[in-house]
């Protein structure tokens, strides 16, 4: 399994069944990040494969502990944004992966390409502009590589997205 587990929001919908992590997701929830966040604390640590399906309002997930769960779609990888940086700093993912990335800081941040100012190495990894305080910005890889990136913002923070 991929390094990238911790970051996984874990998400499935299989022909009628629900996978579900005992998380309720309902109108009061006021985003998908929301929601995303509810469910990787609710399973970190008990899926045993790298799965996504996007959900809205009013689907339930439960998920048996450390069930196996197989899908045919691409996985969504969520990396947190915190005042210490990029959490987790370094990924390892396939080609077509899309990564979130999620600000979980008190402030805006700016995810972007190397190298700081121009973010001319990947010009397209570019959320253009800020990402404030709980909302996200993703982005998918196609290309295989090794793709580092900073905050715009604060150029210290920095990360890497290898692309198998």
């Amino acid at each position: 399994m991929r390094n990238v587990l911790p970051a996984i929001a874990a998400l499935l919908l299989v022909g009628g069944g629900c996978l579900n992590a005992g998380v309720e997701v309902d109108s009061t929830t006021e985003s998908k990040v929301e929601a995303e966040q509810m469910i990787i604390g609710a399973v970190e640590g008990t899926v045993d494969t790298e799965v996504n399906v996007e959900a809205g309002a009013g689907t339930v997930i439960e998920v048996e502990g450390g069930a196996e769960v197989e899908a045919n779609t691409k996985a969504e990888v969520i990396v947190s944004i915190t005042s210490s940086g990029f959490s987790p700093a370094s990924i390892t993912v396939e080609a077509g992966t899309t990564v979130t990335f999620v600000n979980n800081d008190t402030i805006p941040h700016w995810p972007a390409s190397n190298p700081h100012p121009v973010h001319t190495t990947l010009s397209a990894f570019d959320s253009k502009g800020k990402v404030q305080p709980g909302d996200s910005y993703s982005y998918t890889f196609t290309d295989e590589g090794t793709w580092k990136y900073h905050c715009h913002l604060r150029p210290g923070l920095t990360g890497e997205v290898i692309v198998e």
